[in-house]
């Protein structure tokens, strides 16, 4: 994790379990986002966070054989973010700080 990673991780603080988002755009990544060990998921999950904080936000799930899979969206301006129930041991990570939509984020802890 980078200097700069480990500082928006802090601000990582809260956590909405087994929610997804359901009317923002999901993000493509030219990397691999499933069978990821914990620590990558997390890393690059920030890295992502990090471009743009204020409207980003990422799933990191529990995969089978005990790896994890990413899924990262991007808010959009004019629209609240919705969210969604969903099965499986999903966690929201977003920029406590600067998210745009932190109030909204059900399932916090």
């Amino acid at each position: 994790m980078t200097d700069n990673s480990f500082v928006l991780f802090q601000v990582l603080i809260n956590s909405g379990y087994g929610y997804c988002p359901i009317n923002a755009p999901q993000l493509t990544f030219k990397f691999k986002t499933i069978d990821l060990p914990l620590e990558e998921a997390y890393d690059r999950a920030t890295d992502i966070i990090m471009e743009d904080p204020r409207y980003r936000i990422c799933d990191i799930a529990l995969c089978a054989g005990g790896l994890y899979s990413l899924r990262c969206w991007k808010a959009i301006e004019d629209d609240e973010m919705r969210f969604e129930a969903v099965s499986g041991g999903h966690v929201l990570y977003y920029s406590e700080a600067l998210f745009r939509w932190k109030g909204q984020i059900p399932g916090k802890v």
